[in-house]
């Protein structure tokens, strides 16, 4: 043990188990903040893909980011709900809204890439053409 240390831990008023609880919910930040990133990006492909979010995505993504804590304390709580994938439709429906739609970044970004490619192709068209 290190008496000092321990001392001068008291003596500013802290000590070690704060640490590892301030630890521990850093981690379950990070990992909220994975979860929340990780089903934004699904739901944006599926958009992407589709034109719009599917039910059976919408169904499937709620089932996989399903509560399971309150599962757990209250078994009439349905299974097939999820915060976490209501605030991520929430936040891009809000996007949306205010013009920042991360669908239509993702159609520019692939259009901007694709087209020098596109570009090129017709100007050889048109050399075999001529």
């Amino acid at each position: 043990m290190d008496i000092i240390g321990v001392l001068t831990g008291l003596a500013s008023g802290q000590n070690g188990d704060n640490e590892d609880t301030l630890e521990e919910n850093r981690e379950t930040e990070l990992s909220n903040n994975d979860k929340n990133l990780q089903c934004e990006k699904e739901i944006i492909q599926c958009q992407l893909k589709n034109g719009r979010l599917l039910g059976s995505t919408a169904k499937a993504l709620r089932i996989k980011y399903a509560n399971m804590k309150m599962t757990q304390y209250i078994p009439s709580y349905p299974t097939n709900k999820s915060d976490i994938v209501d605030r991520a439709i929430a936040r891009l429906k809000q996007r949306r809204r205010r013009g920042h739609c991360s669908v239509k970044a993702e159609q520019e970004l692939l259009l901007k890439s694709a087209k020098p490619l596109i570009d090129l192709i017709f100007k050889k068209q048109d050399e075999r053409g001529l």
